[in-house]
């Protein structure tokens, strides 16, 4: 689920419009290098404890939470 899915049951105004073409022009630019973050996340959230590997594999795989990384690439 995506960014433009959160907006998918009501209107998209101005504001959110331009959020999303910002949001989209930063994916463009970092997109190679917010990969290999989530490369570096997933190599790292191996843990002897069963439920750390769970619960991150489901927050990576759930999308969102990306804007921060972005801004900082």
């Amino acid at each position: 689920m995506g960014l433009a899915a959160t907006t998918r049951h009501k209107p998209i105004n101005q504001r959110d419009s331009s959020f999303l073409d910002a949001v989209a022009r930063l994916r463009a630019l970092t997109g190679d290098d917010l990969s290999a973050v989530n490369d570096e996340i997933i190599g790292r959230m191996q843990s002897p404890v069963a439920m750390i590997p769970d619960v991150t594999g489901h927050l990576i795989n759930a999308g969102g939470k990306r804007i921060r990384p972005m801004l900082t690439l």
